[in-house]
């Protein structure tokens, strides 16, 4: 087993993921985390804040196993869901229950959530802990949460799938702790049969009561399309999900969906044949407007990356999947990796575009005054990156009513038909 060990620490250093030539003056080199263990850690997402972690993890070669089931359905459950050939005994396991199993197997491979935290983002995240929601061979994994926008160590709605779906458990703290809760999300998003077809969900609030849910749908093991939904109840029911169309698998393998704010307009970062890639928001409020894809880190000689996640300033987390081709049961790693950002938040490096509000703070209107006459297209985002209003106009002025918006700070982002593009703070009396 120390060869092994050996091995790998010897591949790891040598693996670099590449920044696309665009993004490095915007990010620095990508880095693996201090975290990074020798079992598999997938799914990896960070708090908006920065301060917390999530993955599922295995401590196991994830993929070869996976693989072994594939290819040998009919052997008896010990020798595929119970194997221990793909288990590293090198690899943390956090306290995970890799015994209890209700099929008398001597092992049974588990997949649970870990959680990290730092007290701020100028310290690295530097261990995991079992999350308070693991279950002895659950197989849980999909871990996304959405916190309160109040207190930052309670969360309003996490995430995670098990059993095959996308469950969520809603009032919940940064550890989640009252699985008991989890309400499994309805049909059409999960099926009405035990069949695994959803799978890394996502979730962002769009309005003081909407949500707006993302996620995998499969089509068959090796193709997936992007499906959206919302609720405007909370979380209580939900829309038909449609097809994101311009966003499809035509141009290759597409995986991890992530609706991100970067202070201006809304992007999808996603996976495409195992680099990560962005989309721009076209039409604001339009789930299924995305523009032309924008390459954002390269595989380089890694074998994949993906599950892009971004935390408010724009810092950048992913998984590095690595390979060692000289260990058939032991072949195949999952790393976190991030990407720091150098200047929060100038993802879209676009032209700018300078106007003024008054009055400012403002109790029923403001007026927005824009340097020339062109199409604008305007929008009100609340600094949690809530969609509040949008909304298209032809001149130099528009009249911004406000008069139904709670009092706080709003932020108001201005696109000109030639592509400039603005941003200032609101004040709502």
């Amino acid at each position: 087993m120390q060869a092994q060990q050996d091995a790998w620490d010897a591949i790891k250093p040598g693996i670099a993921p590449v920044l696309a030539p665009a993004y490095t003056s915007i990010y620095n080199t990508p880095q693996p985390l201090p975290l990074a263990d020798y079992g598999w850690e997938d799914g990896l997402q960070v708090s908006f804040d920065g301060l917390h972690l999530y993955t599922l993890y295995a401590p196991a070669d994830l993929l070869s196993w996976v693989g072994y089931l594939v290819s040998n359905p009919d052997l008896p459950i010990c020798e595929t869901l119970g194997s221990g050939k793909f288990i590293r005994p090198y690899a943390g396991d956090y306290g995970m229950d890799m015994l209890t199993n209700i099929f008398a197997c001597d092992t049974f491979m588990n997949l649970d959530i870990l959680h990290a935290e730092r007290p701020s983002t100028d310290v690295p995240f530097d261990h995991w802990t079992l999350s308070d929601i693991a279950r002895p061979g659950a197989i849980e994994g999909g871990p996304y949460p959405i916190f309160n926008a109040v207190d930052p160590n309670l969360i309003d709605h996490f995430l995670f799938t098990s059993a095959s779906d996308i469950w969520m458990i809603n009032n919940t703290t940064a550890n989640p702790d009252n699985i008991e809760t989890a309400v499994r999300l309805p049909a059409p998003i999960n099926p009405l049969t035990n069949e695994f077809t959803a799978d890394n969900p996502m979730l962002r609030r769009i309005g003081s009561d909407s949500l707006l849910l993302v996620y995998e749908k499969y089509i068959d093991p090796g193709v997936r399309d992007f499906m959206y939904c919302i609720s405007d109840d909370d979380g209580v029911s939900w829309s038909t999900p449609q097809i994101i169309t311009t966003i499809n698998n035509d141009a290759g393998h597409i995986e991890h969906p992530m609706v991100y704010f970067d202070g201006t307009e809304m992007w999808m970062y996603y996976s495409r044949n195992f680099d990560i890639v962005a989309s721009r928001q076209t039409i604001p409020g339009n789930w299924d407007s995305w523009g032309d894809e924008r390459v954002i880190i390269l595989k380089g000689n890694a074998v994949g990356i993906g599950e892009p996640s971004l935390s408010a300033n724009g810092d950048l987390y992913f998984v590095t999947v690595i390979l060692n081709p000289d260990n058939p049961d032991d072949a195949v790693d999952a790393d976190p990796w991030m990407a720091k950002i150098i200047t929060p938040n100038s993802i879209a490096a676009s032209p700018t575009l300078t106007f003024s509000i008054s009055p400012n703070p403002a109790t029923d209107f403001c007026v927005i005054n824009l340097p020339v006459a062109d199409t604008y297209t305007l929008t009100v985002y609340a600094l949690d990156g809530r969609l509040i209003d949008a909304q298209q106009f032809t001149g130099m002025t528009y009249n911004l009513s406000v008069e139904d918006l709670s009092a706080g700070l709003y932020q108001i982002c201005i696109r000109s038909k030639a592509g400039l593009t603005g941003q200032a703070k609101c004040i709502r009396q």
